[in-house]
């Protein structure tokens, strides 16, 4: 029989085959009513042979009904019924379906009336399945010359066929499909292929009858046997995969709710994370504390942190460096706010404020505390010269061993806070790949000039006042830090003079720098005078500057004052107009290349040049340029 494709996949039947049987049926109708010799006289003629038939055609029903040796009223029943079944076979009928037994789908169909339908979570598939453990694009059924087959899509969870794991497997009516934790039936509704793809017997390859094979009575009692066997067996398969099933259920859940957590962590929204822990605890008892504890205490510290930041935050913009330094360093390295700290002041400035928290606590006999943040500070930065001349000191007055003790603590430290880093680096690298949370921008570094390093100083067993007047150089050349570290080290010095002059100039760059970080321009020129005679009083001008009109005069009266008492430095420095030709003109050389370098230049001009001299008013300009 020829099949002809319809619309939806199904196929026709070959009309002029309709004909012919048609009247082969009126013959056999004929013969009955004696129109015709006896099948003993004349042999009838072979009926037509059936035309090929393929998987995916209905099985057309047999019209042996017609023609068997009934009374002519069935004969004439049959015919219609033969008629008619056979019109029906062009239909748009579906020849199976998939139904959902277990789950919030559950009673959810599909009529399969097509070559091929993808089951899956996605909303785009054939077949939506609204749940979790269910994969995107999940599994499809497909219709071919063998039957129907269920193939894996490479999902996560897999597919199994009747509790069987599989990639691909023919499908017969009744089986069970698992999609995650989901269970779908797959049921065919077209008799004659439901009876082809049965798995309650075998078939023959001629007429479709069942095979039944004499048992004998012990066949019998084992075949009862193994049927317990079997339907035990499978109740305890059935039971584990249901218990599988809401493990993994709880897992996905249990894995959503930490991913919860760690999110609001990485947001920053601390007591919300506070919440979300007590619940998970509360709701997974016994579950994961280990961790919960881990997450708890670093929303604890991170709390604090925050406030700390936010407090050296203002300070900071508020131009308060120092006193927002205090707060900052009370932020360890490990938390989530130390790279905004970092890219806020820079780490040079960092380290500037480490260095200066341990001079502090050297003085005040804190050692252990010191060697602590010292040993932290050299791990990072193994070539700071004034963290290495900070141990070298401490180690005259401390034994080896504990200094070794300390450090060896520190080292653990640094590697468990690494760790740490690590595992949430890595954490936050699965919420964004999971889209939990987007990627936040880094922050913007702000760029500064560079500033001048200090000069390497080396310790003396004396000292003279050419080491002071080096000191006031440093100073001159705006290194204040510089300054006071060759300071220090003179006021070691055994030469009384000496000793009593660095004192004095100490104590006042230092309270030149407070009075210069906070602006306080007056107070800044009056201790530049009595340190250098005047020679920072263009650099502080700007400084200086207050509104009203009392106050401008007060500005012009201090320049006066500077400019009378410019040719009269307690400095002791003379003027080389010489050398500050040859600077100038190096500095000019350097005003495109390096601008830093050659202001630099400019200023040593400033220091060598008379003050009525024409290089020193060009370098004063250029400066201001």
């Amino acid at each position: 029989m020829d099949e002809k494709k319809v619309e939806g996949g199904k196929s026709a039947i070959d009309k002029e085959y309709l004909k012919k049987l048609a009247e082969k049926i009126k013959a056999e109708k004929a013969k009955r009513e004696g129109l015709v010799p006896p099948a003993s006289q004349t042999p009838p003629p072979p009926p037509p042979p059936p035309p090929p038939m393929t998987a995916r055609s209905p099985v057309p029903p047999t019209v042996s009904s017609a023609v068997s040796d009934e009374e002519e009223s069935e004969g004439m029943e049959a015919e219609k019924t033969a008629i008619i079944d056979l019109a029906s076979l062009s239909g748009q009928s579906a020849d199976a379906r998939i139904v959902v037994i277990d789950g919030k789908d559950e009673g959810k169909t599909l009529d399969l009336t097509r070559d091929e339908i993808i089951v899956g979570r996605s909303l785009d598939n054939d077949f939506v399945l609204s749940d979790i453990s269910v994969s995107r694009k999940h599994f499809k059924i497909i219709r071919d010359t063998d039957g129907f087959k269920a193939e894996d899509l490479g999902s996560g969870n897999g597919i199994r066929v009747n509790g069987k794991k599989e990639i691909s497997a023919v499908l017969f009516d009744g089986d069970l499909i698992t999609a995650g934790a989901r269970t779908l039936r797959f049921e065919i509704l077209n008799p004659t292929l439901k009876e082809k793809y049965s798995r309650k017997g075998l078939k023959t390859a001629e007429d479709g009858e069942i095979i039944t094979k004499a048992r004998s009575p012990l066949v019998a009692w084992v075949a009862i046997l193994l049927i317990l066997i079997i339907g035990g067996g499978g109740a305890y398969l059935f039971y584990t995969q249901q218990q599988q099933q809401k493990q993994l259920q709880l897992k996905l859940e249990q894995e959503d709710k930490l991913d919860q957590i760690d999110q609001l962590i990485e947001e920053r929204r601390f007591a919300e994370a506070e919440n979300a822990i007590a619940d998970f605890s509360q709701r997974f008892k016994g579950v994961k504390e280990r961790e919960l504890s881990k997450k708890f205490n670093m929303v604890t510290k991170e709390k604090e942190n925050a406030k700390n930041f936010e407090q050296g935050k203002r300070l900071f913009d508020e131009n308060k460096p120092d006193e927002a330094a205090r707060y900052f360093s009370l932020v360890p390295d490990n938390s989530l706010f130390y790279p905004e700290i970092v890219a806020l002041v820079g780490k040079e400035r960092l380290i500037a404020w480490q260095i200066a928290d341990i001079e502090s606590l050297i003085k005040v006999n804190k050692t252990d505390d010191a060697i602590r943040k010292i040993s932290a500070l050299l791990m990072d930065d193994p070539a700071n010269k004034r963290a290495n001349e900070l141990m070298a000191s401490i180690k005259t007055q401390v034994s080896a061993q504990k200094i070794e003790t300390i450090q060896t603590t520190v080292v653990k430290e640094k590697e468990e806070k690494k760790r740490e880093e690590e595992e949430r680096e890595k954490r936050k690298q699965e919420l964004i790949s999971k889209g939990k949370i987007k990627e936040a921008p880094k922050p913007p570094v702000v760029k500064k000039p560079p500033e001048p390093k200090p000069p390497v100083v080396v310790a003396k067993s004396d000292y003279t006042m050419d080491d002071i007047q080096s000191a006031i150089d440093t100073y001159v050349s705006k290194d204040f830090n510089g300054a006071i570290t060759k300071l220090e080290l003179i006021a070691g010095s055994s030469d009384a003079a000496v000793k009593k002059k660095a004192q004095d100039l100490l104590e006042k760059i230092k309270k030149f720098k407070t009075a210069y970080d906070k602006k306080e321009g007056k107070k800044a020129l009056v201790f530049d005078k009595q340190i250098s005679g005047g020679k920072l009083k263009d650099e502080l001008a700007d400084l200086g500057k207050t509104t009203g009109s009392g106050a401008s005069k007060k500005g012009e009266a201090a320049e006066d004052e500077f400019a009378s008492s410019s040719s009269s430095s307690s400095s002791g420095a003379s003027y080389d107009e010489e050398k500050a030709k040859t600077l100038y003109m190096e500095a000019m050389s350097l005003k495109d290349s390096d601008p830093e370098a050659a202001k630099n230049k400019f200023r040593e001009v400033l220091r060598y040049a008379d003050p009525e001299g024409k290089y020193y008013k060009k370098a004063k300009k250029a400066l201001k340029e």
